[in-house]
């Protein structure tokens, strides 16, 4: 009898452990999501040890959404070795704790014990950025300030600290989109980490102007560049790897932005990140890789309507406008372009069930973007309105839209509208042709492809006549 029903609870103890990652990272998202209800009206202070207002719960949820979407992503997924699960939970302490010191410490313990001692120049970039974190806390403690919610905190800061800060926070990033071959998939995740010491700042003070154009500048420059990147023949996960560094560039320009709408921007591209790194993890055998339903590669890509990168996109450029910063909004575009026609070009060369988990996960974070704003990125701007400005800001209708606002109070993006629907559409339109025009294969020799050209044009001109207008048709010794 016990033999039998040891052979009836092995196969089910074999999917339970199998599902153990998936079932573990869901059990600490939803506890990450009943501790952002916790602070939700006020922050959460134990001791002097611990302190957890909502954008640090914002941030504590995003690890662990993060870890769920990779473990649900991959099917039968390895249970993480008990290295990197420590490394995990030194960086939640280092998000709770309001001690500088301990806190640059654990940031550099855990991203060395996540990241594999074969990767030795992302283990270097992690003993940097931490040591500049190290030296501002060092700063501060001889200004007598050993924690940020110090009432002198405020005083203390200056430029020198804020370019320690501002540079732990790049240079992680440049990593990521210069040598995307060194960044380990665990460490990509957990790379939004160091974006929060200078979210944190606005706790402590507001930003001058000079602070906030340099980070501005910073963003755009590693979103331009991880976008313009991918253009060049590399492989191709480790293409799409720099490819989607470009929304942690949007998310530290949403950052500098300095009001509640490049905030909600700068949530929103840590979202659509982190869904970009599941969907391009290299840790696992892309096994039928193959396989690429065309609706993932649109999902992913950010030129489908209310997709995650899409919606990021959308709200950075709303928050760009309020702030005044057209040029700005016209780069972000110009970025999304780019990253759409490389994914559409030449998908992640990932798992059929990992791009359809991921693609999902696209489309219901961009369907769902009012409501999760309102439950997870509105408290953060309400706790940090102190240190914030009044050039941007959002007005949620759950279930319903949202707008981003000017210090006017008056709405300049809406999402969904009309415009949106038909900006979208003319985006996707050109994001086809152009992935089209990248992706004819040429392996026939340099005359086939110009043949391979020329009937392209014929194509275009018999399905779009007034196309001969601008582009006179070849004629057939021009061919030749």
């Amino acid at each position: 009898m016990l033999r039998g029903m040891d052979r009836r609870l092995s196969p089910f103890l074999l999917r339970l452990d199998l599902r153990a990652p998936a079932l573990a990272a869901a059990a600490a998202c939803l506890a990450a999501l009943v501790l952002a209800g916790v602070v939700r009206r006020a922050p959460l202070a134990l001791a002097a040890l611990i302190y957890l207002d909502a954008l640090a719960a914002f941030f504590v949820v995003a690890l662990c959404a993060g870890m769920l979407l990779r473990a649900g992503a991959v099917p039968a997924a390895p249970v993480a070795p008990p290295r990197r699960l420590i490394g995990f939970g030194l960086l939640l302490g280092a998000i709770i704790t309001p001690l500088a010191l301990p806190a640059a410490g654990m940031l550099l313990l855990g991203m060395l014990a996540i990241t594999a001692p074969d990767r030795r120049p992302a283990r270097l970039v992690a003993l940097l950025s931490a040591g500049a974190l190290v030296a501002a806390a060092g700063i501060l403690a001889l200004r007598g300030v050993f924690a940020f919610s110090d009432p002198l905190a405020g005083a203390a800061l200056d430029g020198s600290l804020f370019g320690l800060i501002l540079l732990a926070a790049v240079l992680p990033l440049l990593l990521q989109a210069a040598a995307p071959a060194e960044q380990a998939p665990d460490q990509a995740i957990a790379q939004i980490i160091w974006l929060f010491p200078l979210a944190r700042l606005y706790t402590i003070s507001p930003w001058n102007e000079g602070w906030s154009f340099a980070a501005i500048l910073l963003g755009t420059a590693i979103m331009l560049w991880a976008a313009i990147g991918t253009l060049r023949g590399s492989a191709a996960t480790h293409r799409h790897t720099q490819l989607h560094s470009g929304m942690l560039g949007m998310a530290l320009s949403g950052i500098g932005l300095a009001s509640g709408a490049g905030i909600a921007a700068a949530c929103a591209a840590i979202g659509a990140w982190l869904i970009s790194v599941a969907a391009t993890d290299e840790a696992h055998p892309a096994a039928g890789a193959s396989i690429s339903p065309p609706l993932t590669r649109w999902l992913l890509s950010g030129a489908f309507p209310l997709s995650a990168p899409f919606v990021a996109t959308w709200m950075l450029v709303g928050a760009t406008i309020a702030g005044g910063l057209s040029l700005l909004a016209a780069l972000s575009w110009i970025a999304m372009l780019l990253h759409a026609v490389a994914v559409m070009a030449s998908p992640p060369p990932v798992g059929r069930r990992r791009l359809i988990v991921c693609a999902a996960a696209s489309l219901a974070a961009g369907i769902l973007t009012p409501p999760l704003t309102m439950a997870l990125v509105q408290p953060v701007i309400e706790q940090l309105q102190g240190g914030l400005t009044v050039y941007g800001d959002t007005a949620i209708r759950p279930w319903v839209g949202i707008a981003l606002i000017d210090s006017a109070r008056r709405e300049v993006t809406v999402l969904p509208s009309l415009a949106l629907a038909g900006l979208m559409l003319v985006l996707s339109a050109l994001v086809y042709l152009l992935a089209r025009l990248r992706g004819i294969p040429n392996t026939r020799g340099v005359d086939n492809a110009s043949h391979d050209s020329a009937a392209l044009l014929e194509a275009l001109h018999t399905a779009v006549p007034w196309l001969s207008i601008l582009i006179k048709p070849r004629n057939r010794h021009e061919r030749r």
